[in-house]
């Protein structure tokens, strides 16, 4: 009788079973975690940003470049970010303009 020493991600008697790293702790991906043959992978959903460990995501201060294309005021969230108006304006509808909420006739 003969036992196989297999390689990282593979198990079974001839090594032929791909391990699903992702079923156990999630593969230590802090978000998401996608099952390759013989290996893993970990990402980050939008907003985030995979860390050199390759296994952290961080969130993406999107108001650090260009004010988030907001036209007044830019809050960074969690995978995001949202735009507001000074006093007399209103948001427009495309989320990141601002429209005087007073007009003169």
């Amino acid at each position: 009788m003969f036992s196989c020493i297999c390689k990282n991600g593979w198990t079974g008697t001839r090594c032929e079973r791909d391990i699903n790293e992702c079923e156990v702790g999630n593969g230590q991906c802090s978000h998401q975690c996608c099952n390759l043959v013989g290996s893993y992978k970990c990402s980050c959903p939008q907003g985030w940003l995979l860390l050199s460990d390759e296994r952290t995501c961080a969130d993406i201060d999107e108001c650090q470049e260009r004010n988030g294309g907001c036209a007044h005021q830019c809050h960074n969230v969690d995978g995001g970010y949202q735009c507001t108006c000074d006093a007399g304006y209103k948001l427009h509808n495309d989320q990141r303009s601002c429209l005087p909420t007073n007009r003169c006739a």
